[in-house]
């Protein structure tokens, strides 16, 4: 039975052939120095529009403004069906994934409010994304090496 739900909204920013991640650690106490990869972005507040939301959490996340282009990616995440079902199997997230631009540098000094276990972001070559722990983990082959979505907008209940 899903007991939580939210709406949310991740930055696909690509700059020279790379992409945005944050970097998280995993919280695994017998690997500290296990980490995965997750987009900028966030759940959305009630009343707020996603672009906003996004431009909140980059802010929070990166300390960085962004501008807001087209949406070009969205996934349901319904936790029971995935990897994580044993902490998340009540938990539904419908995620929209938007084309940003960074409109200033990111800088941690005014970021408000990392994400748990956020340690830094960094920029991964797309040529790359296969090789790296990213969540959702059909970003890996939704780009050519330009950047470009190539596959559906909907990624389906993805992890």
């Amino acid at each position: 039975m899903i007991t939580r739900f939210r709406n949310s909204a991740k930055a696909i920013i690509v700059e020279d052939g790379r992409m945005l991640f944050n970097k998280l650690a995993s919280g695994k106490l017998e690997d500290p120095c296990d980490y995965f990869y997750m987009l900028p972005g966030g759940g959305q507040h009630p009343g707020e529009a996603l672009p906003d939301a996004l431009r909140r959490e980059c802010l929070e996340e990166l300390g960085a403004l962004v501008e807001i282009g087209s949406l070009v990616l969205a996934r349901d995440y319904i936790g029971a069906h995935h990897e994580f079902a044993g902490s998340d199997s009540g938990f539904h997230q419908v995620e929209m994934m938007f084309r940003c631009t960074l409109r200033s540098p990111i800088d941690y000094s005014k970021a408000t409010d990392l994400d748990g276990g956020q340690c830094e972001s960094v920029w991964i070559p797309i040529a790359e994304l296969a090789r790296w722990n990213i969540f959702p983990a059909a970003l890996k082959t939704a780009f050519d090496a330009a950047g470009n979505v190539v596959v559906p907008v909907y990624l389906g209940d993805v992890n």
